[in-house]
């Protein structure tokens, strides 16, 4: 297929941004919690807007309050799990 058509003009509309890209780490014996540390300590203080991309996304308890709070604070949070749309 070619895609030359369809990105023509693109690159005036697009907005550049930061992201990171962090991942848990396999350990002897099971898996590191560096993403899901990260996340707890760095959620609290998200402003504007929150994308999360994940396979699939189980918050438990204190992930649903923590994004409750965002919600109540008006942050935009946009979640792609495991399906055609991500």
């Amino acid at each position: 297929m070619d895609w030359s058509t369809s990105l023509t003009g693109l690159e005036t509309s697009l907005h550049l941004g930061v992201s990171e890209v962090f991942t848990d780490c396999p350990l002897e014996g099971g898996i590191s919690t560096d993403l899901f540390d990260w996340l707890h300590a760095q959620l609290p203080q998200t402003e504007g807007e929150l994308l999360i991309t994940n396979a699939y996304l189980i918050p438990g308890e204190r992930g649903i309050a923590l994004l409750n709070d965002l919600n109540e604070r008006g942050v935009a949070m946009t979640v792609h799990t495991n399906s055609l749309a991500s």
